[in-house]
């Protein structure tokens, strides 16, 4: 009777036992379920996070370019038509000066010093057609020609410029690479940026790095240098060891007026005039610096295959 009772007991005891396991297992696999469910949420919820701050940091870059692109707008009407009155005066003076030179004996001392008085008021016209150009855009008939012979004209020029604690490295690419565009633009591109980085050595001298090649920009390549396409390019570098620049001064570099120069010795509208050439020849121009170490330009310009015109 005993061994019965004990049985009883047993069995009526391992009912409930057998329920709770159960409802424990069921409770386990709603948890589980529920983790998976709040990890999916969690990534979902990143996945959302990470887009809208890409948004966001993608409308800054816009705002940022439109802020930009209304501040370029701006300063070209203002320079334009402070150049363009300019212009007119300047060649009302010019134009007194050939009909003084006309009632002058040729040889004259007076003659001579007329004929400088040209020759600046023509250096004028050229500024003042960079200052039109930076404000609009001319539709100038494009020529095909060497890049090579304009690098090698230009390298001449600086060099009978430069001050004797400044050495100029060249490499060229021997063989003609052609570009289309405007030559006297290419080769003001380059007397620009050789002067920039002669300004930056003018203290303790160093070494000016030109050099030309041609480089084959692919997609990783386009990636890395966002505004311009694949294709085959000419690469004009100029580089030079003197003060360099730092990172926050870099994102200003091409700033219309932004200069690192001292007061009165540059205008600030250098290397603005420098990266609208080169985006209206299709190319882009692109600049690393350190300081103490030097700065280093690069200067994408699409090359063409076709015969050499001038």
């Amino acid at each position: 009777m005993f061994v019965v009772n004990i049985s009883i007991l047993t069995l009526g005891a391992s009912i409930p036992i057998g329920f709770l396991l159960n409802k424990l297992d069921r409770s386990l696999n709603k948890e589980r379920e529920g983790r998976q469910k709040v990890s999916e949420e969690s990534r979902k919820l990143h996945s959302t996070i990470v887009q809208l701050q890409d948004e966001i940091n993608l409308r800054k870059k816009l705002e940022n370019s439109l802020i930009h692109t209304k501040k370029m707008e701006t300063i070209g009407i203002l320079s334009g038509g402070v150049a363009h009155d300019f212009y007119n005066i300047l060649t009302s003076m010019m134009g007194y000066t050939e009909l003084a030179l006309l009632d002058l004996p040729v040889g004259s001392k007076i003659e001579q010093d007329l004929k400088k008085v040209l020759n600046a008021g023509e250096l004028a016209k050229d500024l003042i057609n960079q200052i039109l150009k930076f404000g609009r855009k001319f539709d100038e008939e494009l020529q095909i020609f060497s890049a090579n012979k304009i690098v090698s004209d230009s390298i001449k020029l600086i060099r009978a410029s430069l001050p004797s604690t400044i050495e100029i490295h060249q490499q060229i690419n021997s063989d003609s690479v052609n570009i289309k565009g405007n030559p006297t633009q290419i080769q003001q591109v380059l007397l620009n940026l050789c002067v920039n980085a002669a300004y930056a050595m003018r203290d303790k001298g160093g070494i000016l790095k030109i050099s030309l090649s041609t480089v084959d920009v692919q997609h990783q390549k386009g990636k890395k240098h966002p505004k311009i396409n694949p294709g085959s390019y000419i690469m004009l570098n100029v580089s030079d060891t003197g003060r360099g620049m730092p990172s926050e001064m870099l994102k200003k570099i091409f700033d219309p007026f932004f200069t690192t120069k001292e007061k009165g010795a540059g205008t600030g509208l250098g290397l603005s005039i420098v990266n609208n050439i080169v985006r209206s020849h299709g190319g882009t121009i692109t600049v690393q610096s350190t300081p103490g170490k030097g700065s280093e330009f690069y200067v994408y310009l699409p090359r063409v295959e076709n015969l050499v015109t001038i």
